[in-house]
């Protein structure tokens, strides 16, 4: 702005026909006047300037020490202009002409240079002054710092703002709806799911839309009626109209909200679509899962039953076959054996043949199967050293009729001991083999 000189108000005429003693009144009167102006300025809260129509400041109260550091004196003859941020100073010039232009009161808000070099938020409303002929010579502005209102409302408008991102980006459908379903709003995951665009949906009612199949309405004007009541809806799942006419799957959960005063609902909607296909396949394999079972399970019975019937065929067999060398062995071959026992035999002759017989009664017996499947299968050289310490030979004795070692012999009994479990444990080796059974 142009800096000119500075126009004063014109003063009052005075009377002409004023005697000297009128003047005197009239003049301590004004000068009263203007003290208890000063007294009431000087101890605003808020600032009070007045400058001329160009923006020289003529007049500042006290209070800008308080709000802006400055000493009045300092500020007198600058222009107003000179304390206003550089970002804001065509915007408050737009202000005070278009008040000027029709004559109005004005009211703006910037940031003011404080004498820290740092700005304040402050509001500023001016009244205009005029001339004898009507003409705008100034103007008196009151200025209050709202500094603290201005960071408040930049924190509300920021957390609006996060509000509005989240609304818009959340992965589920979020819509406000009255409660008679007249759609208000909606974010893209609601486009998304029924395939409409949001202007295609604000202001219309959803039971007029092709949205809701008939045999979903029911449900809706439950949903309703819970907000109505104050009350929110559970989740209940609702199969809705695509708009490219598929149906989907969704669940539900709406919540009764005030929003500026108005009663509403917030509905908030998750695409379960692949969630139901995916149930029913899953059931469609357990279906099938079972009917393989129980196909699986009646060929399993009626193999079972085969092997049933071949196991009990074995056994007889397996019966019949032992009962035949039982009795062959006992009338074909036993009987010799007692014959040669009651010969002229040496020694050695009567220990080999006392081994026979002990041996073919206990295949008989199953003893030696029991040693060889049931006790930790020993060899066929250890079963054979059992059958003599069962027989009560010695291990010098059983070296002799087996050709070893007496070293050997006690090789093969301290393995079958370990085998048995019988190390370290005071049980005698032959007393524990007879007693199998």
């Amino acid at each position: 702005m142009a800096r000119k000189s500075i126009q004063r108000i014109p003063r009052m005429s005075l009377e002409k026909a004023s005697t000297p003693k009128r003047r005197a009144k009239q003049y301590n009167n004004n000068q009263e006047s203007s003290r208890r102006l000063a007294q009431i300025t000087d101890n605003m809260l808020d600032m009070i300037c007045m400058t001329d129509r160009y923006g020289v400041i003529n007049y500042m109260s006290p209070s800008c020490l308080t709000i802006s550091g400055y000493h009045p004196n300092d500020l007198m003859g600058r222009n107003i202009s000179d304390y206003i941020h550089p970002a804001d100073a065509a915007f408050v010039t737009d202000k005070v002409q278009s008040s000027f232009r029709k004559k109005s009161r004005v009211n703006i808000e910037f940031r003011h240079l404080c004498a820290d070099g740092k700005y304040k938020w402050v509001e500023m409303v001016g009244n205009l002054v005029y001339d004898a002929t009507g003409n705008v010579e100034g103007v008196v502005y009151g200025t209050r710092d709202i500094t603290d209102r201005k960071i408040a409302e930049d924190a509300f408008k920021s957390s609006e703002e996060r509000l509005k991102i989240l609304f818009e980006l959340a992965p589920d459908a979020y819509y406000l709806t009255d409660l008679d379903g007249t759609i208000l709003d909606g974010n893209r995951a609601a486009e998304k799911i029924i395939g409409y665009r949001k202007k295609e949906l604000i202001g219309k009612n959803y039971f007029d839309l092709n949205i809701l199949p008939r045999d979903q309405i029911k449900n809706a004007l439950e949903a309703l009626k819970k907000l109505r009541e104050g009350r929110p809806s559970q989740p209940t799942e609702f199969i809705l109209n695509h708009k490219n006419g598929k149906r989907i799957f969704v669940e539900i959960r709406s919540y009764p909200v005030t929003i500026n005063g108005q009663s509403i609902a917030l509905g908030i909607a998750r695409d379960i679509t692949d969630r139901k296909y995916a149930e029913a396949e899953l059931r469609r394999a357990h279906s099938e899962l079972e009917k393989k079972v129980r196909e699986r399970t009646a060929n399993l019975e009626e193999a079972n039953t085969a092997l049933r019937v071949l196991l009990r065929s074995r056994e007889e067999d397996r019966s019949t076959m032992e009962d035949n060398m039982l009795t062959n062995v006992k009338e074909l071959v036993l009987p010799y054996v007692d014959k040669i026992k009651n010969s002229r035999l040496d020694d050695r002759q009567r220990a080999y043949i006392d081994v026979i017989a002990s041996n073919l009664n206990d295949i008989l017996s199953t003893f030696a199967r029991q040693l060889s499947s049931r006790h930790l299968k020993l060899t066929p050289t250890e079963i054979k050293v059992a059958n003599l310490i069962k027989l009560g030979k010695t291990t010098k004795e059983i070296a002799e009729i087996d050709s070893s070692s007496m070293r050997t012999v006690e090789g093969h009994r301290n393995s079958i001991r370990k085998k048995m479990g019988l190390n370290n444990r005071k049980i005698n080796l032959r007393t524990y083999l007879l007693a199998i059974r």
